[in-house]
């Protein structure tokens, strides 16, 4: 049984015969695509498509007249869509938009944002270049570990005029309470002088970030350790040797005195030796270790001669029992 379509009701592009619109034609497609409604029925709804028809293949195709189904395009995602130089709007590639390929035009990063490079593809730099993209990265720990040692100088110095002018008073306080004098600057002028000539001839030196930390590490336990020796000695804890006893000049062996006779000069000698270490000196960590340890080993003797005098055998029985707190130094 077939049911006449009115010739009218679809226009000539859609002129088809009613046994193809009602699931009878032979051909597949046809019966797939034909309605929206149940089979029978005489209002069919078909998707005009905007694009010419294409032409039937030879030995089969689409009936003659009948559109052909529109081809299923990937809808655009609005991150997809990029525009290139001349203003046109394009496709980008699939590989632009891995996290590997992502890449930032910066002064200490030396890349660009936004330049995709298929995978594996290495784009050709000139030796300046090349030595431009390194400094940089350089520059930045090189500046870390520069505003590491800065902090450190203030922080030590800062709390030493704290703590003096808490048991001593502002009045009493000096440069050289604080252990600032002209050959200490000139150590830390060296120091600096040798961590900017490094970065520009040796820059792979300041790269060792695992000595680095060591470093900061030793800066903390320097500075532990001779601030709790400030703190326990109280009054009797001075930055200059006294040669006369005073009333409140007393022998201090309790709290970290136990364990060591001068904290003080230990604590330092970590903390400043830490500090190089921390910028990656080698020069300078072995001139700090040297220096520091003939320095110590002429105060020591001589600061123990005074108080031998001040508590004679109760100091005597205190030197032989407990350690000078530095190394190779009785």
């Amino acid at each position: 049984m077939t049911i006449i379509q009115p010739f009218f009701s679809l226009g000539p592009q859609w002129r088809v015969r009613s046994s193809q619109c009602l699931g009878t034609s032979p051909h597949p497609d046809c019966n797939s695509r034909v309605r929206e409604g149940a089979p029978g029925t005489s209002r069919l709804r078909w998707r005009r498509r905007l694009s010419a028809p294409a032409a039937p293949e030879r030995g089969g195709g689409h009936p003659r007249g009948t559109p052909p189904l529109p081809r299923y395009e990937e809808p655009k995602r609005r991150h997809q869509l990029r525009f290139s130089r001349t203003g046109a709007l394009r496709k980008a590639p699939p590989h632009a938009f891995g996290l590997k390929s992502l890449r930032m035009r910066h002064p200490l990063l030396g890349t660009s944002l936004g330049e995709a490079s298929p995978p594996g593809a290495r784009e050709p730099q000139s030796p300046s270049a090349s030595l431009g993209l390194q400094i940089p990265a350089l520059a930045m720990s090189a500046w870390r570990q520069a505003w590491q040692f800065a902090a450190a100088l203030v922080f030590f110095h800062g709390s030493e005029y704290v703590l003096a002018a808490a048991f001593h008073g502002r009045r009493n306080v000096t440069a050289t309470s604080l252990l600032i004098s002209k050959q200490y600057v000139l150590a830390m002028s060296f120091a600096m002088l040798e961590h900017l000539t490094e970065i520009l001839i040796f820059p792979e030196i300041k790269e060792y970030w695992f000595i680095s930390n060591i470093g900061l590490l030793m800066v903390l336990i320097g500075e532990i350790v001779r601030k709790v020796a400030v703190v326990t000695a109280g009054r009797a804890f001075t930055h200059v040797i006294r040669i006369y006893h005073e009333d409140q000049h007393q022998l201090v062996t309790h709290g970290v005195y136990r364990f060591m006779r001068h904290p003080g000069y230990s604590g330092f000698l970590i903390w400043a030796v830490g500090t190089q270490v921390m910028l990656c000196n080698p020069v300078s960590t072995v001139a700090f270790i040297l220096v520091l340890w003939r320095f110590f080993s002429k105060r020591i003797p001589y600061e123990e001669f005074f108080l031998r005098q001040f508590f004679g055998s109760e100091y005597e029985e205190y030197a032989r029992r407990v350690h000078s707190g530095l190394p190779f130094i009785k």
